[in-house]
């Protein structure tokens, strides 16, 4: 979430940061609506100023005193109203707008946008041409990207066998390293309420990506990300 105040005082910088991100017309509304708030926040506690004067007067009130009382009230009941719809959207708006990207990042929103920064060790040489993984199959392990598809859909596979065995293996080894360099594994749940999946930014702009068990009221995180970065008491040894 931007820093609302910050914006304010330097609107120019924010607006251009974020249409970099798409969000330039989120970021007009938000200014917008947040002008609206501030002036129904200003006229709503008037009224109430001007009802506790006329209330804090001794004495019963004189008929027009009475009928003033009254107009106040009605007029101070319609600018709360007004004052809390637009800090719901007020709210609403600072919930949807992205952070502001570093000034290094590369523009765009897809893979192809991406920029390499720098690189690391040199790409292994091997004396066999490269093979897809789907070749991977033996009597005693494959993937089977059409039994995945006929059971999930496309972009699901089951691994079976060596293959199986060998992902395993990989997932201790990386574990071991990491845990050797003094990371603490965590397993963590893998569903959430909407308050972490607000507080962790994927709600509300990916709530289209998400999955939600209605009947639990429960989001399926997707990533640890969510549960460990809500819960940041975790810490290396």
């Amino acid at each position: 979430m931007i820093d609302l105040k910050a914006a304010r005082q330097d609107p120019e910088r924010y607006r251009k940061a974020l249409d970099r991100r798409g969000a330039a017309k989120d970021f007009d509304a938000l200014l917008a609506v947040d002008t609206r708030w501030r002036a129904l926040t200003e006229r709503a506690e008037a009224l109430r100023a001007a009802q506790k004067r006329r209330s804090s007067r001794g004495g019963p009130p004189a008929p027009e005193e009475l009928a003033q009382l009254r107009e106040l009230a009605a007029e101070f009941e319609v600018a709360s109203e007004e004052q809390a719809q637009a800090a719901r959207e007020r709210e609403e708006l600072l919930d949807r707008i992205p952070n502001l990207p570093d000034p290094s990042a590369a523009d765009g929103m897809d893979e192809d946008d991406a920029q390499q920064i720098r690189t690391w060790g040199e790409p292994p040489q091997f004396s066999f041409p490269p093979r897809d993984a789907l070749e991977l199959r033996s009597p005693r392990g494959w993937i089977d990207m059409e039994r995945g598809a006929r059971l999930s859909g496309s972009r699901f596979a089951y691994r079976i066998g060596d293959v199986a065995l060998a992902e395993m293996a990989l997932y201790r080894f990386v574990i071991d390293k990491l845990a050797g360099l003094g990371f603490l594994l965590v397993l963590p749940p893998v569903m959430a309420n909407e308050r972490a999946m607000y507080g962790t930014g994927f709600l509300p702009t990916e709530e289209s990506n998400l999955y939600h068990l209605e009947r639990d009221d429960l989001y399926l995180t997707g990533t640890s990300e969510v549960p460990v970065k809500y819960s940041s008491s975790f810490s290396s040894r």
